[in-house]
């Protein structure tokens, strides 16, 4: 087994590194679609019919998307991180100089499988009462159907995750559903706490437990999407990887992002190293513009309170909302020659599935109709954001794989089927 695991995955280091290649040299066709994009929607404006301008933007998003990477269309010689079932937990990472302090906090990829009693009662774990006693780890809820995709209601998984030039699926770091309302002409987005408690599908051809980003580190972005099928009844349409230097790329071609740091916040950020680069430790207390390297360390933090004074994962969470929010606000108002600028920079760093480029290219087209409508009544678009779990539908709990105190453990965040009604009512 171990033998056909390393061949399948030098076949894929091996396509994935031509892949690459020949990604970089694809390059120039993506200034002749900039320039086919900007001529067609110029052209159909000026003739003024609504049916021409959605025309336009259909071919020049179907003409630009296909030079998007979709290196991770072949599951089967993607990588996955073996299961073995004596799997241990490091949760308890062992404290680093400041200097030396990393943007990950803890080993997130562990899974466990459940133990099947005579009575058929599955036990997942462990956890302690408020006694100190060991009790059976809580099932994880589950929803009564998975609600298939919606005509009118496009939902993308965008999955930031770290450098894609390397041939692991690594640690998906944020996860946000992105959902486009057509009808509404509308933009939600709702953030997925990766410390979630879940399910997960078929790792082994087992069913598995484990945080919610465990799923992207054993299978990669179509197990994450099964995996939140499995758990919130929602079948996302498609999904879209985003590598972390397209995210800073991104915020440094708008300008930066408008923060307000605290006085914590701030000497954190310039006394670790979440903020990559030296020469940008220098972060002060109040509002400010954060340039990409900057924003980017201030998302992954979660040992500082947020200036809401959220803590750990909800804490992050927040920081991601607040600069979306900031660069959603920034883009609506940029032309299209800035935003086609993005996406000529952003293209490298990004991986979307060949099977499904037909959903991402309704989306692309539906989002640049609603920015043209809004750009031409002159009103500004909405995003409205949420995340799960829930307010006071969650809880931490400390997981132990067995009875045994001697045992490292993790702290989970367990959900109730509270928050399974909440995403599909927030979406739909």
């Amino acid at each position: 087994m171990q033998e056909i695991d390393k061949k399948a995955k030098k076949d894929f280091e091996r396509q994935y590194k031509v892949l690459w290649y020949e990604r970089k040299r694809r390059k120039w066709p993506f200034i002749l679609y900039g320039v086919l994009f900007v001529l067609l929607v110029a052209g159909f404006i000026v003739a003024g019919t609504e049916a021409g301008r959605r025309k336009a933007v259909e071919i020049a998003v179907k003409a630009a998307l296909s030079g998007v990477n979709s290196d991770f269309d072949n599951k089967d010689k993607a990588p996955t991180k073996p299961l073995e079932k004596n799997d241990t937990l490091n949760e308890t990472p062992t404290p680093v100089p400041a200097e030396e302090d990393t943007s990950e906090d803890d080993n997130v990829d562990w899974v466990v499988k459940a133990n099947v009693e005579e009575d058929q009662t599955e036990i997942i774990g462990f956890t302690k009462d408020g006694d100190g006693n060991f009790v059976p780890f809580p099932a994880v809820v589950k929803p009564d159907v998975i609600h298939e995709p919606d005509a009118n209601v496009i939902n993308v998984l965008l999955i930031g995750a770290e450098n894609l030039k390397n041939q692991e699926f690594g640690r998906s770091d944020s996860m946000m559903i992105a959902s486009v309302n057509v009808s509404e002409g509308t933009f939600k987005i709702i953030s997925l706490m990766r410390d979630m408690f879940v399910r997960i599908p078929e790792i082994e051809d087992e069913v598995t437990y484990g945080k919610l980003n465990a799923s992207y580190a054993h299978g990669g972005p179509e197990l994450l999407m099964d995996t939140v099928a499995l758990n919130f009844g929602i079948q996302c349409d498609s999904y879209v990887v985003v590598d972390f230097d397209a995210f800073e790329k991104i915020i440094d071609l708008m300008g930066g992002v408008e923060i307000s740091l605290t006085s914590a916040e701030a000497k954190y950020l310039n006394t670790t190293n979440y903020i990559s680069k030296k020469e940008y430790r220098n972060v002060v207390s109040g509002k400010q513009i954060l340039n990409g390297n900057q924003a980017l360390g201030y998302c992954r933090v979660r040992k500082v309170a947020a200036s809401n004074g959220m803590q750990s994962d909800n804490g992050r969470v927040y920081r991601q909302g607040l600069v979306v929010n900031s660069l959603f606000n920034k883009m609506q108002s940029a032309d299209l020659f800035k935003l086609w600028s993005i996406y000529t920079t952003a293209i490298d760093y990004v991986i979307i599935p060949a099977d499904q480029k037909e959903q991402i290219e309704k989306m692309c087209t539906e989002c640049i109709n609603i920015y043209l409508n809004n750009r031409t009544k002159g009103t500004n678009m909405t995003l409205e954001r949420s995340k799960i779990p829930i307010k006071d539908h969650y809880k931490a709990l400390d997981f132990y794989r067995a009875a045994d105190p001697s045992l490292q453990r993790s702290e989970v965040v367990v959900w109730d089927e509270e928050n399974i009604k909440y995403i599909y009512d927030f979406l739909y």
